[in-house]
């Protein structure tokens, strides 16, 4: 029986929603081995059935294992296409942002020049300047552009100023302003996936490691226990015995 893992998602996500802080485990394995692993120790279990009841497991945790491994691989496909989302978003910023910190240069080198005599002008040209950050910078973009066309006749009386910059803050101001809130959106996206992933992950790990304790318990030195055996822990266990075994010989 394959789990169908959009419908054991959306059956099991107020549950996963629900799991205690202090019960939450993270998954300490790649994302595609954990998948694996999970969907072959239901499938396991979903055959093996009959022998885990016969040795007095609660059943309605023993049926949950197919469920739990199939919301935990939509959860984890979910994580996966929030991460893969994210770098589109910061390429374009990183390419187009540069602009607009050197377009807010612009504006302010030669409004400095062109409001030296006017107190407020200044003023509010000072508290622009105090900005930092990405979203400053956007801000001050529509700042500037608002107070450059109010004070266009001061700036006009410099030739060089090139009056085009203006409607060029308003305009990146709207698409750096865009790309910082998808940007902010992606991030809390990853967030929210990367927390429902664990969280799907220790709701499944609740059930399996029950089934765990009952299958060594059926199958112990037999092959079939190697089914509930996580391959990955077990070739990093050996691993990690020849490189203690190297090191002892040299």
């Amino acid at each position: 029986m394959t789990p169908g893992s959009e419908q054991a998602y959306k059956q099991c996500i107020d549950d996963i929603k629900a799991m205690p802080k202090n019960k939450i485990v993270y998954c300490n394995q790649p994302m595609e081995i954990a998948v694996n692993e999970t969907t072959q120790l239901a499938l396991a279990t979903w055959e093996d059935r009959a022998d885990f009841v016969a040795a007095g497991i609660n059943q309605a945790l023993l049926d949950s294992i197919t469920r739990r491994a199939g919301a935990f691989a939509y959860a984890a496909a979910l994580y996966q296409l929030a991460l893969e989302q994210d770098p589109e978003t910061k390429r374009i910023w990183d390419a187009e942002s540069p602009a607009g910190y050197e377009l807010r240069r612009y504006l302010l080198r030669f409004m400095s020049l062109a409001f030296r005599d006017f107190e407020e002008l200044m003023r509010q040209i000072a508290h622009i300047k105090e900005g930092r950050g990405h979203k400053d910078m956007v801000l001050d973009l529509l700042s500037l552009n608002i107070l450059c066309e109010k004070n266009m006749a001061l700036l006009a009386q410099i030739p060089m100023f090139d009056r085009e910059k203006v409607t060029e803050a308003r305009d990146l101001h709207n698409k750096l302003n865009d790309l910082l809130a998808r940007s902010e959106l992606d991030a809390n996206a990853i967030g929210e996936a990367k927390d429902i992933y664990h969280r799907a992950w220790s709701y499944y790990k609740e059930a399996a490691d029950e089934i765990k304790i009952f299958a060594q318990f059926l199958y112990e030195g037999t092959d079939k226990h190697k089914r509930y055996l996580s391959d990955y822990f077990q070739d990093r266990g050996k691993e990690g015995s020849a490189a203690a075994q190297k090191t002892k010989a040299v």
